[in-house]
């Protein structure tokens, strides 16, 4: 078969910001499915339907979320439920806050 990249921008269905976006490719024998950020919670259940009736596919093998707002993070809840992943690919920023505090003019404490 020949190789290929698909990309899907969803809609986040907002004024806001937010990002949805699918991502399926085959690389010889190998094809996989990527979700980068989930919009919010009614994006994710776009999102799990669009897996399933455009990839044909309920498993996602890289899950990646940029940073945990919520109109990134929020659908994720519906795919890590109804989906099965590989890989949880996130940022933890409560790891680095020590050493990151005195970066932050406004910030005292990493509580």
């Amino acid at each position: 078969m020949t190789d290929f990249v698909e990309v899907d921008f969803l809609g986040v269905e907002t004024l806001k910001s937010g990002d949805a976006i699918t991502v399926r490719y085959r690389l010889g024998d190998t094809t996989q499915v990527h979700v980068v950020d989930g919009g919010y919670i009614e994006t994710g259940e776009k999102i799990v339907a669009h897996l399933q009736s455009t990839y044909g596919t309920s498993h996602v093998d890289h899950l990646v979320l940029t940073h945990p707002d919520q109109d990134h993070a929020n659908g994720l809840r519906s795919i890590l439920e109804h989906c099965t992943v590989g890989k949880l690919w996130m940022n933890r920023p409560w790891l680095y806050a020590e050493q990151l505090i005195d970066r932050f003019e406004t910030y005292n404490s990493v509580v």
